[in-house]
């Protein structure tokens, strides 16, 4: 006799009508606000570049809302089709047992796949498929590093130090990031159903290099450790900006370029220099150098003793400029 499964049959229809009703009112939402940015009293390049990547936004949320609808409503159908099962059984109540007719693919592997899109342990085989996949796990391998996923699955070194993949918060714009023993990859869930899963593997890739990077004693794994020595000196504090800049625009070349190659299904290759116009790519059009700057008001006393820049100098070498500021003498208080 084949498994029994359960259903919940109010439950489920409930479910089914709440669901069709929240996208409804976003879809709604999404229209009142395209309403006002269309309104706005506004006009230059920027406002039309805001607008041609909302709409984008807007379309892509509407296919995916418009996939909800008839996923809630095959729910719906498929309740109507146990409680008739139920009634031919002769069960009857709310709660339904039929027997298990398997995974069939339909209604429930599509629902499951629009709440939970692209699970991580699913996207292993076309990671390993590619040329700079094979090359990145061989060097993970190496670099005596774990790629742990969700289902336990080990990428790498079995015996190396564990590094867990997860879906997860990363704040916005933020694709993914590593830190620690975690790489954690942008969990919203619109991001996840519109990306391809070669672009969640780039990501994937990215941060991976970037913990080989790491282990390695290419990439500093505490960032700032040891810049109060510094600070008394604008000179030696320059130098040790420059230094940690240098390594972690290279850590962010490779990582680009690895993720690039994983997604191009081509191979990876690491002549082992930063260019100058890799670097520029990564300060400026790729924006880390406003991330390397907001990190600087994190240290104590720095931002009031000094203005800080990151430039490319003339023979291709990342550099820090440290400018002191003007102090304001402490005259004291005074008598006449």
């Amino acid at each position: 006799m084949g498994n029994i499964i359960h259903m919940e049959t109010e439950t489920v229809r409930d479910l089914s009508r709440k669901g069709r009703v929240s996208f409804q009112d976003l879809d709604q939402s999404l229209s009142d606000v395209h309403s006002q940015l269309n309104s706005l009293v506004w006009s230059g390049p920027s406002r039309d570049e805001l607008l041609i990547h909302y709409e984008s936004l807007r379309t892509q949320s509407h296919r995916l809302m418009e996939e909800a609808q008839r996923l809630f409503f095959a729910l719906a159908a498929e309740v109507d089709q146990w409680q008739e099962t139920d009634a031919h059984f002769g069960a009857g109540g709310s709660r339904t047992e039929v027997p298990n007719r398997g995974n069939d693919g339909s209604l429930w592997g599509n629902l499951k796949e629009f709440i939970n899109p692209k699970p991580l342990q699913d996207l292993i085989d076309d990671l390993v498929n590619t040329p700079a996949g094979q090359d990145l796990i061989e060097d993970a391998k190496r670099a005596g590093i774990a790629i742990r996923f969700p289902d336990g699955t080990i990428l790498g070194d079995p015996n190396g130090e564990i590094i867990d993949v997860a879906y997860g918060k990363t704040g916005a714009g933020v694709l993914g990031y590593q830190s620690g023993q975690e790489i954690v990859i942008n969990d919203d869930w619109l991001h996840r159903h519109s990306s391809s899963p070669d672009d969640l593997n780039s990501v994937i890739g990215h941060e991976i290099q970037h913990a080989i990077d790491m282990k390695e004693g290419f990439k500093d794994r505490t960032y700032y450790q040891g810049i109060e020595d510094c600070l008394d000196d604008p000179r030696e504090l320059e130098e040790y900006l420059s230094r940690q800049t240098a390594d972690r625009v290279a850590s962010e070349t490779r990582a680009w370029e690895r993720g690039e190659a994983i997604s191009e299904g081509r191979a990876f290759e690491d002549d082992g220099v930063t260019s100058g116009q890799e670097a520029r790519d990564i300060l400026y059009q790729k924006g880390y150098v406003n991330n390397y700057l907001k990190e600087l008001d994190n240290i104590p006393g720095l931002k009031d003793k000094y203005e800080v820049e990151y430039y490319v100098d003339q023979y291709n070498q990342v550099r820090a400029r440290v400018t002191p500021k003007p102090q304001v003498a402490d005259l004291g208080s005074s008598s006449w």
